[in-house]
Order: C-alpha cells, then structure tokens, then sequence
C-alpha cells in the first residue's frame, strides 16, 4: 500500500511542476503579446488555459482521492493539504495572463497601454518571469530561504503598481479615461500574479517546514 500510495504523491509532484511551467509559459507569453499589440498570441494563451484548468482540476482530484483513500499523516497530509492551495493558486495565476491577453484582444491594433507606462509594463512583466522562475527553483530545491527573495521581487512589483496608479490619478495624466482604468487593471493583474506566487511560497515552506513564516523570512500581507 505505501508503495502505491508512493506512485501517486510522485504523480502528483510531477503534475504541479508541469502546471507551474504552464503558468510560467502563459505569463510570459501574455506579456508578450501585451508589449507587442499580438493579438494572434493573445488568442493562442486564452485557448491554452484550458489545459492549465484541466491539469488543475486532475490535481485536486488525484489529492482528493489520497486524502479519503490513504487517510495519509504529518508530512504527507502537509503535502496533500499544501498542493490543494498550490493548485489553487496556478490556476488564478493562469487566469490573470487571460485576462492580460483579453486586453490586448479588446483594444484590437491599439496598444492597451500608453507609452509613457512601456517601462513599466516591462519591468513587470520581467517580475512576473522572475517570480515565476523562483517559485518553480523553490519547488524543485526545496530552499525555503529563497521565499525572502520572492517578497523581495513581489514587492518591486508592488512599487510599480502603486506609483502607476498615484501617475493615472494626477491631472498631468495624457490618456483618457478608459486608457487610466485600463493602465490600472493591467498593473493590478501582475499585482495579483505576486501575491499568489507568495502564497505558493508559503504553502511550500508549511509542506517542508510544517509551519508559514520562517523567522529569517520577511513576509508581507
């Protein structure tokens, strides 16, 4: 039985590192299409995203299906319990580069941005790759200090989006203010893709550690 039940954590492990290679993929791809008005890769991450829900939800099935079968304990019921969130957390990754991609789509060969926010939106977007990339290295390593370091990207994350939007709020603002809500959306999506990756990051230091914050780590709400 333990032998079984084995073969299926290990499916399960390995099912979670292609969905996190999925989101990576998605949200650099949506950036891509963002930065560039492609409207063709736009549509090509919105169709994908079924696969990235579809990995999702064979997930938390095969961990549901552990939990009732194998009743598991300590370390194993962490991982369990832990990779239910995790999943949770990919899939809405997942859905923020969609809607990245819906923007682009929604403003056909117009940019969904102003030029002055260009830098930005790349530094973003290199965040997002960044952060994505140190969640993946934190799940493969099991280096739970590495979490300090996606606080410390999801926080210039962070700074973007507030100074962008304290920059659409002032009256020396161009655009109108369509273009301001959608400056403000847009930054508020690789907000969002932060705070879940950190939330993946927790989840795995209470899988490795049994507990959320390690003293050494600065973890912000």
């Amino acid at each position: 039985m333990r032998e079984i039940f084995e073969n299926e954590l290990n499916e399960i492990r390995n099912n979670i590192s292609k969905l996190m290679d999925l989101v990576n993929n998605a949200i650099n791809q949506a950036s891509q299409s963002l930065l560039n008005g492609d409207i063709v890769l736009a549509q090509k991450i919105i169709d994908k995203d079924k696969e990235i829900d579809k990995l999702q939800s064979q997930i938390s099935e095969d961990c549901i299906k552990s939990l009732a079968l194998q009743q598991p304990v300590a370390s194993d019921l962490r991982l369990l319990v832990g990779i239910l969130h995790i999943c949770d957390s990919l899939e809405r990754m997942g859905d923020f580069a969609v809607h990245l991609s819906e923007f682009v789509l929604y403003s056909y060969h117009d940019k969904a941005y102003t030029n002055e926010f260009k830098n930005d939106i790349e530094q973003l977007a290199n965040n997002a790759d960044n952060i994505c990339k140190l969640v993946i290295k934190l799940y493969n390593s099991r280096e739970v200090k590495l979490l300090d370091e996606v606080v410390n990207t999801d926080n210039k994350t962070n700074d973007i989006y507030y100074k962008v939007n304290e920059l659409v709020r002032q009256d020396k603002f161009n655009g109108s203010t369509k273009n301001a809500v959608d400056i403000a959306l847009i930054v508020r999506f690789y907000e969002r893709f932060g705070d879940h990756a950190i939330a993946i990051g927790r989840q795995y230091l209470y899988i490795v550690t049994g507990q959320y914050i390690l003293q050494q780590v600065n973890i912000n709400d």
